[in-house]
């Protein structure tokens, strides 16, 4: 027969237990990382190593030596980032701060805008989605392509393969960044003000369910999704719901694991 102080013991452990598995993702803000596409394989770059602003972002096969496929996480505050690109020391940016469905993503020099900043949505012990804070839409391989060279845009959350990362930790000392925040062109608007707690760092990260797979018969197009032979579809219903936490984590089970 079980003691009072043996079942007391047993509860204890069993909620030390359930507190253990509620982690956040982590991220050193000193490192840089590879971002790798579930459904693709392929990691995002800035095509041609550009360092102009405008240089596009899209997939090629991961080459840990090249530098414009390294990323920095640049701590916002509130819970989001900037991307910073290795190479040129811009920031990942939708381009003329655009809320519609299949917007360019590019570098730009770091105007601490809305559109330049991404929350962390983490989907289970490996990917992650990057949301954009101005137009609240995922990052998203646009067309389901695993072609080199594919455009990376920006979608309804989907919860979709080709919205979710994996971070791959890259070596190496970390440079300063070779760009200062820059003047921004005719045709943004002066960044506004930046809500959340600037300079703290307190990530929100959501545990999301499981990711859904295309069905095929679809491709996507600027008019909506039309059938053709092969092509995946993406779901149109509404996005998950997600639960958002200041300071906290609202994760029930898995810790994501940076490589």
């Amino acid at each position: 027969m079980l003691t009072i102080a043996a079942v007391l013991a047993v509860a204890g452990a069993a909620a030390l237990a359930v507190v253990a598995t509620a982690d956040a993702a982590t991220i050193d803000t000193s490192a840089y990382y590879q971002l790798v596409n579930r459904h693709s394989g392929k990691a995002l770059e800035i095509d041609n190593a550009s360092t102009a602003d405008g240089g596009a972002l899209v997939q090629r096969t991961p080459n840990t030596a090249a530098t414009n496929q390294q990323f920095q996480f640049v701590d916002s505050g509130g819970g989001y980032y900037r991307l910073r690109a290795r190479h040129s020391g811009k920031v990942l940016d939708v381009y003329e701060r655009s809320t519609a469905n299949g917007a360019n993503i590019v570098q730009w020099a770091d105007l601490y805008g809305p559109n330049q900043q991404f929350s962390i949505q983490d989907i289970d012990a490996t990917y992650l989605q990057l949301i954009n804070r101005n137009s609240g839409k995922a990052l998203d391989l646009w067309e389901w392509s695993t072609a080199e060279g594919a455009r990376i845009s920006q979608y309804d959350d989907t919860n979709a393969t080709n919205q979710q990362f994996r971070l791959v930790r890259v070596g190496g000392t970390t440079p300063s960044p070779t760009s200062s925040a820059g003047t921004p062109p005719a045709q943004y608007s002066a960044p506004g003000p930046v809500a959340g707690d600037v300079g703290t760092h307190d990530p929100s990260v959501v545990k999301k369910p499981p990711p859904r797979t295309p069905s095929a018969g679809f491709r996507r197009s600027a008019a909506g999704e039309k059938p053709t032979a092969g092509r995946p579809v993406r779901s149109r219903g509404p996005s998950p719901r997600r639960l958002r936490v200041s300071g906290a984590v609202a994760q029930k089970s898995s810790r994501l694991t940076i490589n």
